[in-house]
C-alpha cells in the first residue's frame, strides 16, 4: 500500500497468494511425478545474470513444458528476462528447444533431462513503483525472488525438490527451507517460486520465539540497530503466536533492505512483501530507533500475520483480497496495541491520517468498492491505497458491527480466531465470501450479506466510528 501523511509515505506488500501470480495454467491429464535439483550460480552479480543448471529426472512424457511464476506487479509476464540456453537427455544428446506461449517446451525429452538457462535482473525496473518488489542483485549481494528464478515443469508433480547455490566468496546465504550452507529444499514447486531469498555478506540474527526458529538477515546502513530491530520483530511475532496458536512452518526468514527511494527528505518510505516462509521489509535508512517501533513495527506485524490471514486461511485468486489485506492492516495495529508499542489514542491518530487521505477518492466519481481494488492487486498507487487504507476502514466498521450486533460480546478477532480454527480442521478449505458470510453468522446469529454487499462489494458510504473522522 502506499500512503503519504506529513512527511510519510508507507509501501506495505501484498499477502500469500497474492505476491505472485501463477502464469500458466497446468495441463490435465496423468500426473507424473520427476524429482528436481537445481544449481544456482552467480559468478558476476554486478552484471545481474543468474545461471541455473536444471536435472530432472523420471519424466517421461514425449515433451517437457517448462513455465514460471510472475510478479504480481508486473502487468504482464517477463517472459524476456529467462534465456533458455540448452536441454540434453542422459546421453548428453541437443534436445529441441521451442517457445509456445510464454512457457518452453523441450522434444524428445523422457527420461533424465537437463536445461541450462539463465535469468536477467537487470532491465527489470519497469516503474519507480514496481522496482520495489522486483528481485535485486549487484557486487553487495542481492535480494531473489523465487519466481524471478526458477523456471519448473508444468503439469508435472514434483516429489523431490532441491536448491544449491554456488555463491562468490565471502557471500551467506538465508533461504526459508534452507538445509545446509548452500542447499535448500522446498516442499513444493509453490514454495520454490514463492520464496525470497538472501544472498551477499549480510547481518543475521537467529532467535527462538514461541517455539520458532526467526532469521533476520539485514543489508543496508540504518539509523536504529539491529538488534533494535530484532527486538521489534521478536515482540510482534510472540505476541501473535500467543494470541492466535501456531503458525504453519516452523523457520521464518525476513530479509530486511533498505527501500530504494530516499530522495525526498521529508517523506520515509516502507514496504513489505510475504511468501512462503519469508518476508521482505524494505525501511528507509533514516529510520531512527524511535521511528522504527511505529511503521516499520506495523509492517512486520502486518506480514507476519499473512501466515494466519493468507496462508491459514487461504483465498482462491483474489476474490477475498479485500477482507486478506484490510483485516491485516487493521490487526497489525491491534498487534502494536497488544505490545504497548502503539497506544489507542495514537492509533486513531494513525487512523484519521489515513482517512484524510482517502477522504477525496471516496467522494470523487472515480472511487470503486474495496473488493474492486483487491482485484486489481498493486497495478497503480491510488488503487493499492484504496485497497489497504479503504480495506482497513472497512475492518473498523466491520469490528464496530459485530460489536453493536453482538451486544458487545464479540469482535473482529474473535471472528478471525474463529476462522483460524475452522481453517486448521479443514486444511483443503478455501476462504470464499460465501465461507466469511457463514462465519459472520455463527459469530453474531445474523445475516450478513446485506452488510457486506454495500460496504466491500459496494459503494456505499460507511458509518464510521468518531475516532476515523475526527468527528466530536
Amino acid at each position: 500500500m502506499i500512503t503519504a501523511a506529513r512527511g510519510l509515505r508507507i509501501a506495505v506488500g501484498v499477502g500469500l497468494g497474492l505476491a505472485l501470480v501463477l502464469f500458466l495454467q497446468l495441463r490435465g491429464g496423468q500426473v507424473q511425478p520427476v524429482t528436481a535439483h537445481y544449481r544456482v550460480q552467480i559468478e558476476s552479480p554486478e552484471e545481474g545474470i543468474v545461471h541455473v543448471r536444471l536435472d530432472l529426472e523420471g519424466h517421461e512424457a514425449s515433451r517437457l513444458f517448462l513455465g514460471f511464476s510472475a510478479n504480481a506487479v508486473a502487468k504482464s509476464a517477463p517472459v524476456s528476462k529467462f534465456r533458455v540456453r540448452r536441454a540434453v537427455d542422459a546421453q548428453g544428446r541437443e534436445l529441441a528447444i521451442s517457445r509456445d506461449r510464454g512457457r518452453w517446451v523441450i522434444e524428445r525429452s523422457k527420461g533424465a533431462i537437463t536445461v541450462e538457462y539463465e535469468t536477467h535482473l537487470l532491465g527489470q525496473r519497469d516503474s519507480d513503483y514496481a522496482r520495489e518488489v522486483l528481485s535485486r542483485l549487484d557486487a553487495e549481494g542481492g535480494r531473489l525472488l523465487g519466481s524471478d528464478i526458477f523456471l519448473f515443469p508444468v503439469g508435472r508433480s514434483v516429489t523431490d525438490l532441491k536448491v544449491t547455490f554456488e555463491l562468490p566468496p565471502g557471500w551467506a546465504l538465508f533461504h526459508p527451507f534452507q538445509t545446509a550452507d548452500f542447499e535448500a529444499a522446498p516442499p513444493t514447486v509453490r514454495s520454490l517460486y514463492n520464496s525470497a531469498i538472501a544472498v551477499g555478506p549480510y547481518r543475521s540474527t537467529r532467535r527462538q520465539i514461541e517455539g520458532i526458529d526467526v532469521v533476520l538477515a539485514v543489508q543496508g546502513r540504518f539509523a536504529f540497530g539491529d538488534d533494535d530491530l530484532t527486538e521489534v520483530i521478536s515482540e510482534v511475532v510472540s505476541q501473535q503466536i500467543r494470541r492466535f496458536g501456531m503458525p504453519k512452518r516452523s523457520r521464518y526468514v525476513f530479509v530486511v533492505n533498505e527501500h530504494p527511494d530516499q530522495k525526498d527528505p521529508d517523506l520515509l518510505h516502507y514496504f513489505g512483501l510475504h511468501f512462503d516462509g519469508s518476508m521482505v521489509v524494505l525501511i528507509d535508512p533514516r529510520t531512527d530507533r524511535r521511528r522504527l517501533r511505529r511503521e516499520p513495527a506495523s509492517l512486520c506485524a502486518h506480514e507476519f500475520f499473512h501466515n494466519w490471514l493468507g496462508e491459514l486461511v487461504r483465498q482462491k485468486g483474489y476474490e477475498m483480497n479485500w477482507f486478506v489485506e484490510g483485516v491485516t492492516t487493521w490487526y497489525a495495529y491491534q498487534s502494536l496495541i497488544a505490545t504497548r508499542m502503539l497506544d489507542r489514542g495514537s492509533f486513531a491518530q494513525e487512523v484519521r491520517k489515513r482517512y484524510r487521505r482517502i477522504a477525496p477518492r471516496l467522494d470523487s466519481n472515480e472511487r470503486i468498492s474495496v473488493a474492486s481494488a483487491g482485484q486489481q492487486v498493486l497495478q497503480d498507487p491510488s488503487t493499492t491505497q484504496m485497497l489497504y487504507s479503504g480495506g482497513l476502514f472497512v475492518a473498523i466498521a466491520l469490528d464496530e458491527a459485530i460489536r453493536r450486533s453482538s451486544g458487545g460480546q464479540e469482535s473482529l478477532e474473535d471472528l478471525l480466531a474463529m476462522l483460524f480454527e475452522e481453517a486448521r480442521r479443514d486444511a483443503d478449505g478455501v476462504f470464499t465470501r460465501d465461507a466469511l458470510e457463514a462465519a459472520l453468522g455463527k459469530l453474531t446469529g445474523q445475516d450478513w450479506r446485506t452488510w457486506l454487499e454495500a460496504y466491500a462489494y459496494g459503494e456505499d458510504p460507511l458509518d464510521f466510528p468518531d475516532f476515523v473522522t475526527g468527528a466530536r
